[in-house]
């Protein structure tokens, strides 16, 4: 996950959208607010990030560590890590202890800085308090609430924030080798196809 209105390089794939946008900007009277809308090119950012956890009898036991895209898209799930620690642990598929890493592929909306051929890209994500326009001003809240100062009407809009795309388990030391071999050699296949 990226802070919000960061700058960072980049290796990974982006594609553009122009979409409609929407923020909160100041009234003409002291203290008021509007909703101001416009439409910008934004770029979605589709990265991938590997989690690593220990089940017991199929419940998440403990979450072990995290790794990204770092050296190029998909490049996260990498098998070095979960055979190093099923060797450490001696796992077997019969054991209740799982070791078991989830690949979580995200699009993040960023705004493209620079970018040169053959170069990583420099991107700046969004502040926290952009919303993707909707052809709606306003959207009725059916269920509000006064005495907690919920307003009944609303911006008819959703944050800009990232969006899961696609989540598969590429390692399970329940699984056998050419199980999760395939597992992740198919993930690569479908996404690295799209990039192309």
């Amino acid at each position: 996950m990226h802070a919000s209105n960061s700058e960072h390089y980049t290796s990974c794939p982006m594609f553009a959208e122009t979409v409609r946008l929407a923020r909160w900007a100041e009234g003409d009277l002291p203290g008021s607010r509007r909703l101001v809308r416009f439409s910008m090119e934004i770029y979605w950012l589709r990265e991938s990030e590997t989690h690593f956890a220990y089940y017991w009898d199929g419940r998440i036991f403990r979450e072990s560590s995290t790794t990204n895209d770092f050296y190029g898209f998909l490049t996260s799930p990498t098998v070095e890590v979960y055979e190093r620690t099923v060797n450490l642990f001696s796992l077997t598929a019969t054991d209740r202890l799982e070791y078991r890493a989830t690949t979580i592929i995200s699009e993040y909306p960023v705004q493209l800085i620079k970018a040169e051929p053959g170069k990583k890209s420099l991107v700046k994500t969004f502040s926290s308090d952009i919303f993707l326009g909707s052809e709606d001003d306003y959207v009725r809240i059916e269920n509000y609430d006064y005495d907690k100062g919920e307003p009944d009407w609303v911006p008819g809009d959703v944050l800009l924030k990232p969006r899961t795309v696609d989540e598969v388990v590429t390692f399970s030391s329940k699984r056998s080798e050419e199980e999760n071999d395939r597992s992740l050699s198919d993930l690569r296949a479908r996404w690295m196809e799209v990039v192309r």
